[in-house]
Formats: structure tokens, C-alpha cells, sequence
């Protein structure tokens, strides 16, 4: 290490990619946070954002098969410039305040989210020793509940002061801000990009994931857990003033308050994993208390005490947006060497079925009825999680990958 460098490089490179999740983060809950106004604005119904929220994750698709040859041939650190460069051009989209403008920003800001988790889990798991990998990945994965604190707290109060282009404005400034910053580390962090000479390739990983048990049974697990954080993510603003009659600057603090809830947990989770409790035990754990919330969301009302609300948003916090750090971790750790860029986006790939389906899902029994009852059925796609972690198949003894 460096002389002068008080942390390890594998905590420097942590850092520097957890701001980079922070700004992908802010940029997909921007329209979300703000929707209501946005809503008022454009004269639609806010139950579109159903609609955004499925093109931003369509998109997302498109670049998580080709993260794995991109993060082989330019490096981790060159991939995350380019998700924060996707997210500069959405951003700027997004700011014509024309519905075709806010698809355009769905789409760009969605490409970007393909590529950060791959490149970021490949720089990591070759950073990282494998006894620090669940602490190491969980506080980077804090990130998103980082990205979703500012948002929460930020874009309403600057759409007061200044208009909701400014919230926007701002947040392309950061990510410019933080493009630069990454071209002045990467070299000190990442080694030099080699000519990837495997042939594994997108199609292998899949297979892999669907071949290996414990990989196939985690990355069901996964979906039904993201469907129901996409939709918690999504909809808790909207949901928050349509049901429960609560300010849009209200609803934005206790955003923040669910957002800070993950952020405890996933550094709680990623602390208690592989020293206090297995991850196939703790991700049951946070997938039985998210179905309980998810149906809890169904019953609260605007008249409902206030700290009871808050603790429920702290509550989904804790458990709908805790879990991704072990999961990541699990996924790169079952990883053949080399090949944890390909198989982690193999992995979200078919978990991010959850995205896409999600929010479709929740606009349309939303509109039918109330975001209450919406959040039931996220609260069936989480018991699905955990139905796929309880189940346990056997397997011939020296087959078997290690359990979870």
C-alpha cells in the first residue's frame, strides 16, 4: 500500500465506488421523490411513475449482458465513469419537464444501473480478502440508501426553493464533479485492464446461475426481494401523500427515514453475516419481516400516529433495502476467479426481472384500487424469496457448492 493511505486499497476502492452508487442512486429516485409535483405538473396521474420506473429497469437489461466484456476490457473503474456519464445524460433529459424527455431519462439513467453493480462487485472481489468480503460489500452497498437519504431530503426542499430542474441540475453537477475524480484514482486502485482470453461469456454465467443450486436458489431469492424494494423505493413518496394525506416535504423525510433504516442495516446485516449468522438464515430472517411490513403498509392510514409510521419506514428500510450487500457478496464469492463481473450480472440479470415486473405490477392494482393493497402483493413476491431459500435440495456428496 502507498505510503501515506490510512486505509487498504480494497476500503479506498470500497469509498470511491460507494459515492458512485450514491449518485446512480440519487439520479433513479429523482423523478420518484418528486413525482406528486411532477405529476401536478405535467397534469398526468402519478401512477405513470409505474410506467418510468419499468422502462429505467428495461433499460437496465441492456447493459448488464455486456458488463462483463466491458469491465474486461476497460476495467471496473472506467465502466463506473460511464454509469455516471449515462446518468449526466438523463439527468439533462429529464430536465425538459416533456413526458418524452422523462422516457428518454428513464432509459439512459436505466443503462446506467446495468453496469454499476457488475463493475463495482468485480474491482471489489479482486480488492478484497474473502473473510472481509460480506463487511466490505454490505458498506458499499450503503450507497443506495446514502443516494436515497439525499434525495429525500434534498429534492424537496430545493423544489421549493429553486424548482424541481435545480434538484435535477445539481445532482449532474455531482456526477460530472465525480467523473473527474475517478480519472484521477483509477490507476492508483485498479491494475491495468488485461485481454480477457476466456470464453466465458454471458450465456456460461446463466448457465451457471441456473445449473449451480445454491447460486439458482439465491438468485430467486433476489428476485422476489428487489420486487419488493423496487416498489418500496418507487411508490413510498406517492404513497405516503396519496394514502396516508402526508406533505410532499413530510413524505420526503420519512423517505429519508426509510432510506437510513437500510442504511443501518446494511451495515448490520453485513457485520452479524458469516461471523454470527449464515446468509441463507439471515436472508430468511429479512425476508419474513419484509412480507410482514409490506402487509403492514396496507393497514396504516392518515390517521395513524406518526411514530408509528416512521417505524415502519424504518422498519422497510431495515429489511427491504438491507439484504443486497450479503447477496452480492454470496454471488461473488460462488463466482469462478475472474469471471465475478460476468456472473454477478448473470445473476441480476434474472432477478431484475423483479424490476421491471414490479412496478408495472403495483401501478396497476394502485389505479384499481389504493397503494395500500398494492404493497400486499409486493409482500406475496418476498414471501417468494423466502420460499426459495427454505427450500434445500440434496445433493450427491462432492457436488453440492457450499452452502449458503
Amino acid at each position: 500500500m502507498p505510503q501515506g493511505h490510512f486505509l487498504a486499497p480494497h476500503w479506498r476502492a470500497a469509498l470511491l465506488l460507494n459515492a458512485v452508487m450514491l449518485l446512480a442512486s440519487m439520479a433513479v429516485f429523482a423523478i420518484p421523490v418528486m413525482a406528486p409535483e411532477l405529476a401536478r405538473s405535467l397534469e398526468v396521474s402519478p401512477t405513470l411513475l409505474g410506467g418510468y420506473s419499468a422502462i429505467l429497469w428495461i433499460a437496465s437489461i441492456l447493459t448488464i449482458t455486456t458488463a462483463g466484456h466491458l469491465i474486461s476490457r476497460h476495467g471496473a473503474l472506467r465502466v463506473s465513469q460511464l454509469c455516471l456519464a449515462l446518468c449526466v445524460a438523463g439527468l439533462a433529459c429529464a430536465t425538459s419537464g416533456w413526458l418524452p424527455g422523462l422516457a428518454l431519462a428513464a432509459l439512459l439513467i436505466g443503462l446506467s444501473q446495468g453496469l454499476e453493480t457488475p463493475a463495482s462487485s468485480a474491482l471489489l472481489a479482486q480488492l478484497t480478502p474473502r473473510a472481509s468480503q460480506h463487511w466490505v460489500f454490505s458498506v458499499k452497498q450503503t450507497g443506495v440508501q446514502l443516494g436515497g437519504i439525499f434525495a429525500g431530503i434534498l429534492f424537496p426542499a430545493l423544489l421549493l426553493i429553486l424548482g424541481w430542474r435545480a434538484a435535477l441540475v445539481s445532482t449532474l453537477i455531482a456526477c460530472v464533479l465525480l467523473i473527474v475524480l475517478i480519472g484521477r484514482l483509477r490507476r492508483e486502485l485498479e491494475p491495468p485492464p488485461m485481454p480477457h482470453a476466456s470464453t466465458f461469456g454471458m450465456r456460461e454465467a446463466l448457465r451457471l446461475v441456473w445449473v449451480d443450486r445454491v447460486l439458482r436458489r439465491i438468485t430467486i431469492a433476489s428476485f422476489g426481494f428487489i420486487t419488493a424494494q423496487v416498489c418500496m423505493n418507487t411508490f413510498m413518496v406517492t404513497y405516503l401523500v396519496s394514502d396516508l394525506s402526508s406533505s410532499l416535504v413530510n413524505a420526503g423525510r420519512l423517505f429519508a427515514a426509510f432510506q437510513i433504516g437500510g442504511f443501518a442495516g446494511r451495515l448490520l446485516w453485513g457485520a452479524l453475516c458469516g461471523r454470527r449468522l449464515r446468509a441463507r438464515s439471515l436472508l430468511i430472517g429479512l425476508g419474513c419481516a419484509m412480507t410482514v411490513l409490506g402487509l403492514t403498509l396496507n393497514v396504516l392510514s392518515a390517521t395513524t400516529p406518526g411514530t408509528v409510521v416512521l417505524a415502519v419506514c424504518i422498519g422497510c428500510g431495515l429489511t427491504a433495502s438491507g439484504w443486497n450487500g450479503i447477496y452480492l457478496a454470496e454471488v461473488a464469492r460462488l463466482s469462478p476467479k475472474g469471471e465475478v463481473g460476468r456472473v454477478t450480472g448473470a445473476s441480476f440479470l434474472c432477478s431484475s426481472a423483479g424490476l421491471i415486473l414490479g412496478p408495472l405490477l403495483f401501478s396497476l392494482v394502485a389505479r384499481s384500487s389504493h397503494y395500500g393493497l398494492a404493497y400486499v402483493m409486493t409482500a406475496g413476491f418476498s414471501a417468494i424469496g423466502v420460499a426459495a431459500l427454505l427450500l434445500r435440495p440434496s445433493s450427491p456428496a462432492g457436488t453440492a457448492t457450499p452452502p449458503l
